[in-house]
């Protein structure tokens, strides 16, 4: 609800209710099997479930954050390495954080104040 009163749209929205099926860096239990990610992704589409796997490997909320709100191509991932995200793919994982860290703390917390600056950013 968040996401979409913030005018996202339906992927990043349905990326955001999906957003951890299969983990985050925080909560390592799955609630999907790797296996069912073809299920998932017939009901949510392929461009959320992108961003739900982003969601799931990215060392996010820092990296996000760190950032300072700009940009970047390259996030770095929990188990090492990095991977290239697109403009809209930054962005929406952003927005994504943003909402996430705000249902879990009633708001979005001072430390992410890029994140709180980019969660009604509109993706590319």
């Amino acid at each position: 609800d968040l996401l979409k009163a913030s005018n996202h749209s339906e992927s990043v929205c349905l990326a955001g209710g999906a957003h951890s099926l299969y983990g985050t860096s925080i909560y390592k239990d799955a609630c999907l099997a790797p296996d069912q990610k073809d299920e998932l992704s017939k009901i949510i589409g392929d461009e959320a479930m992108k961003l739900v796997n982003l969601f799931a490997t990215v060392n996010r909320p820092w990296a996000l954050e760190a950032s300072s709100g700009n940009y970047v191509s390259s996030l770095p991932l929990t188990q090492g390495g990095t991977v290239d995200v697109t403009e809209a793919d930054f962005y929406a994982l952003c927005a994504i954080e943003a909402a996430n860290l705000y249902e879990q703390n009633n708001g979005i917390p001072k430390e992410y104040p890029n994140l709180k600056n980019n969660f009604s950013r509109p993706t590319p």
